[in-house]
């Protein structure tokens, strides 16, 4: 804005702002604008940085989560410039401006009128008319300065007042672009962490459950293989007994 401003008063200085007004503030609000997407590009850049290391932390613990920090709509800052036009040149000011030229010619005449009665010289009409134009137009020259002078302040001033406004409405968005950002982060990555905790707490709930079923299944097995077990038992005890009857039966006579 310093710079800018600086510029400004060098283009005010070289000349009349009336004809290079429409310009001049086209010109600073471009610039103004410019300047105040290039801080939001600035902002929006230190957010992604922020968002990829929080995110490679997160990739860290093998939790995948992406930026979360989007695209934001640059500021628009030609709604905050109200063109205020120089004063235009009235009737009465030019009517003064007539005046001082005449007063000018006036005092021309009676000083070289006392100069000539002075030195006893007799002139011609003509030289003092010509006299009179000389510090006419002089007196006109100085008021047309001064009227661009005072054109040139009321410029300075306008341009400095809009850059106040817009310096003053940058700061405020930018205060509030830097919540947003803050906002978004926590939310996202918030949400996103919540997310996987979910997840990773209903993989364990799930295992747990496979386990549980594991160790009934194996139970179970266990419990028709004891049985197994002690009807095989049984039966080889019948056929022990079988065997030790027909062995007896034998060995009698």
């Amino acid at each position: 804005m310093r710079d800018l401003q600086r510029y400004v008063d060098d283009q005010l200085a070289k000349g009349d702002p009336k004809a290079t007004w429409t310009d001049l503030t086209a010109y600073v609000r471009e610039q103004a604008a410019d300047g105040a997407r290039e801080v939001v590009r600035d902002m929006e850049a230190g957010a992604d940085e922020v968002a990829r290391r929080v995110t490679a932390s997160l990739e860290e613990e093998d939790l995948m989560i992406g930026s979360a920090v989007g695209s934001r709509q640059a500021l628009d800052l030609s709604k905050y410039w109200a063109p205020r036009p120089l004063t235009k040149q009235s009737i009465a000011s030019s009517a003064g401006m007539g005046l001082s030229g005449l007063r000018g010619a006036q005092g021309g005449l009676i000083l070289l009128g006392m100069m000539s009665g002075l030195a006893g010289i007799v002139l011609s009409t003509g030289l003092l008319l010509g006299v009179a134009a000389l510090f006419g137009g002089k007196q006109i020259l100085d008021e047309r300065k001064r009227q661009v002078t005072v054109r040139r302040q009321e410029a300075r001033t306008a341009i400095r007042q809009f850059m106040d406004e817009a310096e003053f409405e940058v700061s405020k968005a930018m205060r509030d672009l830097s919540r947003e950002q803050n906002r978004r982060l926590r939310d996202h990555y918030q949400e996103r962490i919540a997310e996987r905790m979910r997840t990773c707490t209903e993989a364990v709930a799930t295992m747990e459950r496979a386990t549980k079923e594991s160790d009934t299944a194996r139970n179970t097995r266990i419990k028709e293989l004891q049985e197994q077990d002690s009807q095989i038992g049984s039966v080889l005890e019948a056929l022990q007994r079988r065997r030790s009857e027909l062995s007896g039966a034998g060995a009698r006579p």
